[in-house]
């Protein structure tokens, strides 16, 4: 190991090593724990943990939370008990403690999980508090009402105490799993409305790309084609969310929609780099370089629009530079709804009505800001500052919504 001979071995003697470990570990726990077994002081701490089951059950709850592991808890309490240290009742409640302890420690390293991951985290806080109160219960049951349960079984396996241990520890863990598979429904369904999807993960699926779409180049632009449909579709919304920021159904703030465009994007530009990869005919590369200027060009805008419905959301005291902001949105809605019709329609009159719409501005903005800056003396710095802000976005999204139509057009 040290020497890594053979290299392509080390690995696998690695893990064996570690595992080795890990029962002279375990070798040694029983062992020392044996020692003890003996000391006066000993007997009466067993007998007040026997009189008290919650005991051995706080006892492993706390360890597991120490050590972080209820595997490695479980290991050690069987360690004990068959060094007889502890009587088979208190090590079923420390190892039921022990998984009580992983709930608790799952909360809290995933205490900032949202969307499908926070369900994750609940199906997991689940299994543990279905498995401890399920098991817990069965355990005072037959305690109490002296009805043969799970200590009866593990009894009836072998007369060894360490072997028994060991029967209760599974009886334990797949008995807690076939419970909740049997309420797995009920229980899932609950974790779904508790703890929904987030607006990002929404978004973020895909409808027409999947995993082998560049398999067939073709019919991966094709299906790109129709994800940037998607994608462009969806800006409108990001400025419908400025006109009105009021919480609805299926309503979702542009920072949600940007971050779903990232994520699909990225999905776009990876299929894009496999079909390249392949063989392609003359057709076929025209039609790979006109989709990947027009992902190009998409991406460039919806920065822009994110960018600016940002800055327009922030909100301004001085009256006439919100109205000079809320007309360059109204402006730029009506460019991109007419490059949605282009794309969609793929008819020479809209493409050319986007080409009208989008020829440059860049002196009749400056004009306008020149024109404002001089009629609004009173301005402050942030209402400048916004003001130059938004008719330069405006401008480059002009800018890219008119290299967009040009790529609209058949060659």
């Amino acid at each position: 190991l040290t020497f890594h001979v053979p290299k392509r071995l080390v690995n696998g003697y690695g893990a064996i090593f570690g595992l080795a470990m890990i029962m002279y570990g375990l070798y040694l726990v029983k062992a020392g724990a044996a020692g003890y077994a003996a000391s006066e002081w000993v007997g009466p701490l067993l007998q007040s943990i026997h009189d008290h089951y919650m005991i051995a059950f706080v006892l492993g709850l706390v360890l597991t939370l120490l050590v972080q592991s209820n595997l490695a808890i479980i290991m050690i309490m069987i360690a004990l008990a068959a060094s007889g240290l502890f009587e088979l009742e208190e090590t079923a409640m420390a190892m039921f403690g022990a998984q009580a302890g992983t709930g608790i420690l799952t909360y809290i390293f995933s205490f900032h999980a949202h969307g499908r991951a926070r369900q994750v985290v609940a199906t997991q806080i689940a299994f543990d508090a279905v498995a401890t109160v399920a098991f817990v219960l069965l355990f005072y049951i037959e305690i109490i009402g002296g009805v043969p349960l799970v200590l009866a079984a593990a009894r009836g396996l072998s007369a060894d105490i360490g072997s028994q241990a060991v029967a209760v520890a599974l009886f334990f863990q797949f008995g807690a799993a076939l419970l909740l598979v049997l309420l797995r429904n009920p229980i899932l369904d609950r974790i779904r409305d508790w703890f929904p999807p987030s607006a990002a993960e929404v978004l973020s699926e895909v409808q027409f790309l999947h995993d082998r779409a560049a398999e067939s180049p073709e019919t991966a632009l094709i299906l790109i084609e129709k994800e940037q449909y998607r994608l462009l579709e969806r800006l409108p919304r990001y400025i419908d969310f400025v006109r009105d920021s009021s919480p609805g159904p299926g309503k979702y703030d542009p920072d949600a929609y940007h971050a779903a465009f990232v994520h699909i994007a990225g999905r776009i530009g990876k299929t894009l780099a496999q079909v390249s990869g392949h063989s392609l005919n003359s057709a076929t590369s025209d039609q790979l370089i006109r989709v990947t200027k027009l992902e190009e060009q998409l991406v460039a805008l919806e920065s822009t629009v994110h960018q600016l419905t940002a800055q327009l959301l922030q909100g301004h005291d001085n009256a006439r530079a919100t109205e000079l902001g809320g007309h360059i949105m109204e402006s730029l809605d009506f460019m991109i709804l007419t490059a949605i019709d282009a794309f969609d329609t793929q008819e020479a009159g809209e493409i050319d009505m986007l080409e009208m719409l989008t020829q440059d501005r860049s002196a009749m903005m400056t004009k306008i800001r020149h024109n404002y800056f001089e009629s609004e003396g009173d301005l402050s710095t942030d209402d400048r500052n916004f003001v130059l802000d938004i008719t330069i976005m405006f401008e480059n999204a002009v800018h890219t919504l008119g290299r967009y139509g040009r790529l609209l057009r058949p060659a």
